[in-house]
């Protein structure tokens, strides 16, 4: 009996420097001020081509109601625009100030091949 129509299932996204550490996700600026009740945004791309397309999730992990994602909370990078910055739009809570974090990092079976980033953003 022949098999028709079947395709090898891609493997999970594992790219490694030479260390074997995986390549942090590339996010400018690492740093960020946000007036108070304004935005601001990050750009992010992916510092090495994947083999398959990578799915970069952004989530404010510190000031949650203080700060949101208003735009780009889910990117995904192909190997075709990996390179290409994508943008993040971060959006403060009128009255509410102080240090947040955010990070950006791969979703699911792409973790091994990406290092997740932590942002530091300044709301005042």
């Amino acid at each position: 009996m022949s098999q028709k129509n079947q395709q090898p299932v891609p493997a999970a996204t594992v790219v490694a420097q030479e260390d074997g550490q995986p390549f942090p996700v590339s996010v400018s600026p690492t740093q960020l001020t946000i007036k108070n009740g304004g935005s601001g945004g990050l750009a992010v791309s992916l510092p090495v081509k994947p083999s398959q397309n990578v799915t970069i999730k952004t989530t404010v992990v510190d000031g949650s109601g203080q700060l949101s994602v208003s735009a780009g909370a889910s990117l995904t990078f192909t190997p075709g625009n990996f390179s290409t910055p994508q943008g993040v739009t971060l959006q403060s809570v009128a009255g509410q100030g102080g240090v947040q974090r955010v990070l950006v990092a791969p979703s699911g079976a792409d973790l091994p091949g990406y290092e997740s980033v932590c942002v530091h953003i300044l709301v005042c």
